[in-house]
């Protein structure tokens, strides 16, 4: 497992002298609920992870607290030059993938809900099967944050392009946070934790350029 909050979560974890032990899900949709509510054969988690953006909907469950913003996300479709998009949703006439359950999966939905596209979007597999669903022309693009949108792109220069990042519209949650178990103080402790660690340019820098979010 790999992230800047698996990096927060883990350092964060040292300073307490504590040790992080995962609880993996099968798919991210509403993975955010898990803390505290879902009991699983290993136990229940404390703290959800994995870009979860704090949208209008998710903050009413009264079981769950959220971090202050450890990274602001802005939304991309990747494509195959072979097909391009200048236009994200007027030019879409192919499947769209993204994680459904996720505030980007939820922003693509209603930007192409305007124009009676929805139908165009489904689930996505995961960055390795979807890349190659792409790069075969089975899929028209990639929905995703536009730092593993630059990721993707910086992989297959040759192939593949992605369209002007764009923030997510005012409810679907463009910040990511931390989910944390309701009543137990952990927001608390990460939200001061991670306003130390921005306040620290020099040490902020080096998990940003390490996850390519610089």
């Amino acid at each position: 497992m790999e992230g800047i909050d698996i990096d927060i979560l883990e350092s964060f974890a040292a300073r307490l002298g504590l040790k992080v032990r995962y609880l993996k899900h099968k798919d991210f949709y509403m993975v955010w609920e898990m803390p505290g509510t879902w009991l699983t054969s290993k136990g229940s988690a404390d703290v959800a992870c994995g870009g979860i953006g704090p949208a209008k909907w998710r903050l009413e469950s009264p079981n769950l607290e959220w971090t202050l913003p450890y990274f602001k996300v802005l939304r991309t479709v990747v494509f195959n030059k072979a097909a391009p998009i200048s236009n994200f949703p007027k030019d879409v006439n192919g499947v769209i993938v993204g994680a459904m359950g996720s505030t980007g999966f939820l922003d693509a939905y209603m930007r192409l809900q305007k124009f009676k596209k929805e139908e165009f979007l489904e689930n996505s597999h995961d960055d390795k099967e979807d890349l190659r669903r792409l790069l075969a022309g089975e899929i028209q693009g990639i929905m995703r944050g536009s730092s593993v949108g630059k990721r993707l792109v910086r992989q297959n220069q040759k192939h593949l392009a992605m369209l002007e990042p764009w923030s997510a519209d005012d409810d679907t949650g463009d910040n990511f946070c931390f989910v944390t178990r309701a009543g137990v103080g952990l927001d608390m402790l990460l939200s001061a934790y991670i306003l130390e660690l921005q306040g620290n340019k020099k040490e902020w820098n080096t998990p940003l350029k390490k996850h390519g979010l610089d």
